[in-house]
């Protein structure tokens, strides 16, 4: 009797919507296995420190591939938006001397740039009508030009004394950028799951047609998940640049600096992501941030 019970709860279970966790614990395990020094503290929080950047990043991506679109161009944009922040940060240090004003003048200047280039590519893309792949690989040579130019195609350093520190300090026991990423996710869940605008979110990404009829600005919803994805790349790009360390596959700046080239291998794990999603039963109208939602279908009226 109890074995019939197990094996009906085991029918019942949503394999499918908790797939992403499953799939951790698996390859968390079989790391385990191979590795004696896998389970280590100090191995376990470097590899949360590693990839909260990315981390971050695909928070903003969650949106764009909820609404069926693609962002290619945030590998080009972490190297501009870090290149600025930087730039502009020096500038204010020569100037006033004051470290402080620039630290904060320059993160200001990359949250800036990172919301107005996400902001250029949804307008191009709901206002010109071209399909987001297109937008975003032209984008991607544009801003990665730019990088190139603004970094003479070498690196620039902070002349900041105090910049790494915010990055590479412990709160309880984990490197600050852990948790940034881990509060925008409980808030951009939030986002998705309790507000006007999710629920818009989802819709648009399970059928356009249908949250046109709704009376769903459909492009004004575009255009603000790719502002939102802006925003997150220069929140990752603050992060990086403070922590003088390396940050995985987006190559973060070492010693403070900030390289031309950083994030040109973005685009690969990007374009995986878009199409893990364009393969899954339920395609793209998936509304949670730590599991996928069953079905995007409810989301169609407002």
């Amino acid at each position: 009797m109890e074995t019939s019970a197990v094996a009906q709860a085991f029918r019942r279970f949503n394999y499918q919507k908790y797939s992403s966790f499953i799939a951790l614990v698996v390859l968390f395990l079989v790391s385990a296995f191979l590795s004696p020094f896998f389970t280590r503290p100090g191995n376990l929080v470097n590899i949360l420190s590693q990839v909260s950047y990315t981390g971050m990043i695909s928070l903003g991506m969650a949106f764009v591939i909820i609404t069926g679109g693609i962002d290619l161009s945030v590998g080009s944009l972490v190297a501009f938006d870090s290149l600025v922040g930087v730039m502009v940060m020096n500038y204010v240090l020569g100037s006033i001397h004051n470290e402080l004003i620039a630290i904060v003048t320059g993160i200001v200047a990359t949250l800036v740039l990172g919301a107005v280039t996400g902001l250029v590519n949804g307008i191009t893309i709901t206002r010109g009508r071209i399909a987001p792949f297109i937008v975003t690989l032209g984008t991607m040579a544009i801003f990665r030009s730019l990088a190139l130019f603004t970094g003479n195609a070498g690196e620039i350093q902070s002349q900041s004394n105090i910049y790494g520190e915010f990055g590479l300090a412990n709160v309880l026991w984990l490197p600050v950028p852990v948790w940034i990423m881990l509060f925008l996710a409980l808030v951009l869940d939030i986002v998705l799951n309790r507000t006007r605008y999710g629920r818009y979110l989802c819709a648009v990404g399970s059928n356009t047609r249908v949250a046109v009829f709704s009376a769903i600005n459909v492009d004004r919803v575009k255009v603000i998940a790719y502002t939102i994805t802006g925003v997150l790349v220069a929140v990752a790009c603050g992060g990086g640049t403070s922590t003088g360390g390396d940050g995985g596959p987006l190559t973060w700046p070492t010693s403070r600096s900030v390289n031309s080239t950083h994030g040109s291998q973005c685009w690969a794990w990007l374009s995986a992501a878009w199409l893990s999603a364009a393969t899954t039963r339920t395609s793209f109208a998936s509304g949670r941030i730590f599991s996928a939602n069953s079905s995007g279908k409810k989301f169609a009226v407002p």
